[in-house]
C-alpha cells in the first residue's frame, strides 16, 4: 500500500515538472529585434539590436568609410520589464513582410538624398519575423520606434516621421 502511493507521490511530481517546463517552453518570450536604417542616405545606416537584456548600436558613416559604435549597454531592471510588456502587446505577427512607395523625388537622387529602407527582424515566440518599410510610414512601426527610442541616446533615435512619406500603412 506505501508503494502505491510513492508510485502516485512520483508521477504526479514528474507530470508537475513536464507540465511546468513544457508550458515554460511554449511561452517562450521575446529574445531580439534588429533594425538596418539607411537614414535616407546612400552608403550610411545604423544597426540597432535590442534584446531581452541589452541594446547595441552601430552604423556605418563618412559614406560607408568608417563603422561606428555608438552604444553597447545592459538593459535596467525597469527597461526589461517595459520591453518585455511592451513586446507582449506588439503585434509582430500582423506586420506585412513587405511595404513600399516609390520616392518622391526620383529626379533628385544623391548620397544625402536617397531612398529610405528599414529592414526590422524580430525573434519572438520561437519564431522569425522580418518587415521591410520602403519610402512609406508604417504606424505600427512608428509605434515600435517611438518605444525603443526610449533606449538609445538622443543623437541616433529614429527619426521616423508621417511627414516624410507620401504612402501610409
Amino acid at each position: 500500500m506505501k508503494i502505491k502511493n510513492i508510485y502516485k507521490q512520483v508521477f504526479s511530481f514528474a507530470l508537475f515538472i513536464s507540465i511546468f517546463f513544457s508550458a515554460n517552453a511554449q511561452t517562450k518570450k521575446f529574445l531580439s529585434v534588429t533594425i538596418n536604417d539607411n537614414v535616407n542616405m546612400q552608403f550610411i545606416s545604423n544597426d540597432y539590436v535590442v534584446t531581452k537584456d541589452s541594446v547595441m548600436i552601430k552604423g556605418d558613416s563618412d559614406y560607408g568609410r568608417t563603422k561606428v559604435n555608438y552604444i553597447s549597454r545592459k538593459l535596467s531592471k525597469t527597461e526589461k520589464k517595459n520591453l518585455e510588456k511592451f513586446m507582449k502587446t506588439f503585434p509582430v505577427d500582423s506586420l506585412s513582410e513587405s511595404y513600399f512607395s516609390d520616392y518622391n523625388n526620383m529626379q533628385y537622387i544623391s548620397p544625402e538624398h536617397f531612398p529610405r529602407v528599414i529592414e526590422i527582424k524580430f525573434d519572438y515566440k520561437e519564431k522569425k519575423y522580418k518587415t521591410k518599410l520602403t519610402n512609406c510610414y508604417v504606424y505600427k512601426a512608428a509605434d515600435l520606434f517611438d518605444f525603443l527610442n526610449q533606449l538609445f541616446p538622443p543623437e541616433v533615435k529614429i527619426k521616423f516621421k508621417k511627414e516624410d512619406f507620401n504612402a501610409f500603412y
